[in-house]
């Protein structure tokens, strides 16, 4: 029979290091780069044994959260598998950990974990198979207590090697076999008991600077879709999997769309089919990607960009494309409507008080369904005065480059493949500028983002600082009603997008909500 073993993780305190981060969501939850520390801990453990019980201490106000949250991101399968044990008081480690083992009578091969601990090597599955209890020894020496010929000691300026990973063939401690306030580990030194250690490397995310760094090292700036490698001068770009390779395909399908047009030479750098139709070459433009520059220039070399940018832009929408009402009502009703009502059913029960919340930063907000209802009936007007034209549908400042004469040039559209391929709405353009240059959707990316209050019915959120004075230009020529309407609807799809940062997904619905309920209500 196979063995099985079930893995505790210890997440039930305050995480007072991390705050302010970590004010309103427990520590675990903190995303590590593309996904919450649990869910790396999670996969960790799933990818290296087979895992009969999972079983998560938390502070029980947070115990919906995590549940709904993990959701997200976890089969039913594993989801099944799951036990959250809500602690609400506890001394110390041990306690809490001997707290939530009592309540669930799980003992037996049971691996125990901090929750802000993660191994960066795997460990060797055999280890597990001896009639051995095990302490994991990190290679750093950072800690209070050192293991060393099977014997315990404090040791002076944390200079030990004991982690807070653990195995016990059977974990046998009792609420009799400690003192209020000791570690699991003084637990395990006053017991005696036979325990062998193994030295690992591990990522450590318990307080800021150690959080931050951690995202450093798991951020290896890899793309998981699909391949960029120069080759003289020319980039060649190619699907990596499966799923990537279909959507090559249809990428090549859309050039040639644009290039039926005879927009794409003044647009985008030039493309060239490969002898598959999974990769392409497209030509390397010796400029600069507009986000890494635009902001630290002054006002008016700002306001040159931005005019440069939306002459491009308009060189691209110079073509407008004849269709119905009819035809314009079905496609933006999917996109502006459907879309957001797809996305939100998705992560509702990770929004904090989804229901309940009427006011954000001081704003009294609609309902979600009014909301709606005031997007549907806009659309029905704004569909008689829209302009549908070729389109990029990405142009952010992440997707533009301004080359040594100072043009702009375009990379990276993103087609939709459901409707008449690179032919859309021309506002959806312009505000998805807008999402990058005046509400910094590129700067908000790399942005720490915390919540400064919340209750039921009130969510208060650090906003992010921006240019005043470009921000007037922006509005004054670009902003009206319809393309606001647009802009804050792609902020709400982000919501979802996001949903591996759970603050900002937050953040990304409630600015949804604060900004359109502006717009609805004056």
């Amino acid at each position: 029979m196979k063995k099985k073993y079930n893995l505790l993780i210890v997440g039930s305190g305050e995480a007072t290091r991390l705050k302010p981060f970590t004010t309103y969501i427990p520590k675990f939850l903190i995303s590590l780069w593309k996904k919450p520390a649990l869910i790396y801990m999670l996969n960790y453990w799933l990818n290296l044994l087979d895992l009969d019980n999972i079983i998560i201490t938390v502070n029980p106000k947070f115990k919906e959260i995590t549940k709904n949250y993990i959701k997200l991101f976890l089969t039913n399968d594993v989801f099944k598998k799951i036990k959250i044990i809500p602690i609400e008081w506890y001394y110390w480690s041990a306690d809490a950990t001997i707290k939530a083992i009592n309540k669930i009578w799980i003992n037996e091969n049971l691996i125990i974990s901090w929750s802000d601990i993660l191994p960066k090597e795997t460990i060797k599955k055999e280890i597990f198979d001896k009639r051995e209890n095990i302490i994991f020894l990190n290679k750093e020496k950072w800690c209070r207590y050192n293991f060393d010929n099977w014997n315990i000691e404090l040791v002076k300026n944390n200079q030990g090697n004991i982690i807070w990973l653990y195995y016990f063939k059977k974990f046998n401690f009792t609420l009799k076999d400690y003192v209020k306030g000791e570690d699991l580990i003084d637990v395990i030194k006053k017991s005696k008991i036979k325990v062998k250690g193994y030295e690992l490397s591990f990522y450590d995310f318990w307080d800021y600077e150690k959080w931050k760094s951690t995202q450093l090292e798991l951020d290896d700036n890899a793309r998981e879709f699909n391949s960029l490698i120069l080759i003289w001068n020319f980039y060649y770009k190619q699907a990596l999997n499966d799923k990537w390779k279909d959507i090559i395909k249809n990428e090549i399908e859309a050039y040639e769309e644009y290039y039926k047009y005879d927009l794409i030479w003044d647009v985008f750098p030039c493309i060239y089919p490969s002898l598959n139709k999974e990769s392409f070459f497209i030509e390397k433009v010796d400029g600069k990607v507009i986000r890494d520059i635009y902001d630290n220039l002054n006002y008016n070399q700002q306001k040159e960009l931005v005019q440069s940018f939306m002459k491009t832009l308009k060189i691209l929408h110079s073509k407008e494309i004849n269709l119905s009402e009819k035809e314009k009502y079905e496609y933006c009703y999917e996109e502006y409507v459907g879309k957001i009502k797809k996305r939100i059913n998705l992560i509702k029960d990770s929004i904090f008080y989804f229901d309940s919340i009427k006011k954000v930063n001081w704003v009294n907000i609609l309902r979600f369904e009014e909301v709606m209802k005031k997007v549907e009936k806009w659309l029905k007007d704004y569909i008689k005065r829209s302009k549908f034209t070729i389109i990029h549908w990405d142009c952010t400042f992440s997707n533009g480059l301004i080359t040594k004469d100072n043009k702009i040039m375009f990379i990276d559209p993103r087609w939709k493949f459901w409707i008449k391929w690179v032919i859309w709405d021309k506002n959806y353009d312009i505000a998805k500028f807008l999402y990058s240059s005046l509400t910094s959707y590129d700067k908000f990316n790399f942005w720490d983002f915390y919540i400064s209050y919340i209750d039921e019915n009130e969510i208060v959120y650090n906003l992010p600082k921006y240019d005043i004075k470009i921000e007037e230009y922006l509005i004054k020529n670009y902003l009206n009603k319809d393309t606001k309407i647009i802009l804050w609807i792609i902020w709400l799809w982000l919501a979802e997008y996001i949903k591996n940062d759970i603050l900002k997904m937050n953040w990304a619905y409630y600015e949804w909500m604060r900004q359109l309920s502006l717009v609805f209500k004056w």
